[in-house]
């Protein structure tokens, strides 16, 4: 996450890939970011659970998908995570 923060959310794109098959969680949806400038993509973690229950049902059924990148969250305190906001839209 760290390293995409220096990159314009506007320049990366995101997909979203359906893991049917995975072992955690049948619903599991990866989230995917890529960055045209560098020719490079990293997966960047899932959607949680919760989101990906409600998500996975349109996926299957053949919903388009559209996700945006909109930018790097978090780190605000000393030890805090960082994040990815995403707008997923069906």
């Amino acid at each position: 996450m760290q390293f995409l923060s220096q990159f314009r959310p506007q320049g990366l794109a995101v997909s979203l890939e359906r893991e049917a098959d995975n072992s955690f969680d049948t619903n599991a949806i990866k989230v995917r970011v890529h960055i045209p400038s560098i020719r490079k993509q990293t997966v960047i973690g899932y959607i949680p659970a919760q989101i990906a229950r409600e998500l996975a049902k349109a996926i299957d059924i053949g919903c388009e998908i559209k996700a945006m990148f909109k930018g790097v969250i978090g780190s605000y305190a000393y030890k805090e995570s960082l994040g990815a906001l995403i707008n997923i839209a069906v």
